[in-house]
């Protein structure tokens, strides 16, 4: 019995030590993983800008160039209107993958959230099975020493 409940003992320790230090890894990789989702989606915004802004000026050279030629320069406004097309459906793409990256990092705290939870639980489980266990062994003590004096 004092050994199950000494294995058992240790475990919640162990348990809850194991639930705080992944709750803990969790949170630092949350926090990364979002700081450099939040990097790179700021990077992709900065590029989307700079292909708007050479399509553009593509867009003016041609109108430079073809300004007389109202087939060619409705050419040249259709190809302008396709790359921003382009461009805003790989926006919204890209969007929803950052959102949806986002929720998943927002579960994974929450995970270690619950660990953590789980740990503090585990702890009190702990302390409260400690003191059970020495009130245990406290009454048994004192039974035995109560055995040994009548015995003397």
């Amino acid at each position: 019995m004092a050994a199950w409940g000494a294995a058992t003992c240790s475990g919640c320790v162990v348990g809850g030590r194991t639930n705080l230090a992944a709750a803990d890894a969790i949170d630092v990789v949350v926090e990364s993983l979002t700081q450099s989702l939040g990097e790179y989606h700021e990077e992709l915004a900065t590029g989307n800008e700079a292909q708007r802004r050479r399509a553009l000026d593509a867009l003016i050279e041609r109108i430079k160039t073809d300004g007389e030629d109202q087939g060619r320069t409705a050419a040249h406004r259709a190809a302008f209107m396709e790359v921003l097309r382009r461009l805003g459906d790989g926006e919204r793409v890209e969007w929803q993958r950052y959102a949806t990256s986002l929720d998943h990092l927002a579960i994974l705290g929450e995970i270690g959230d619950g660990l953590r939870r789980m740990a503090r639980e585990s702890a009190s489980l702990d302390d409260e099975f400690r003191r059970h266990l020495m009130s245990l062994f406290a009454r048994a003590s004192q039974g035995w020493l109560k055995d040994g004096a009548a015995k003397r």
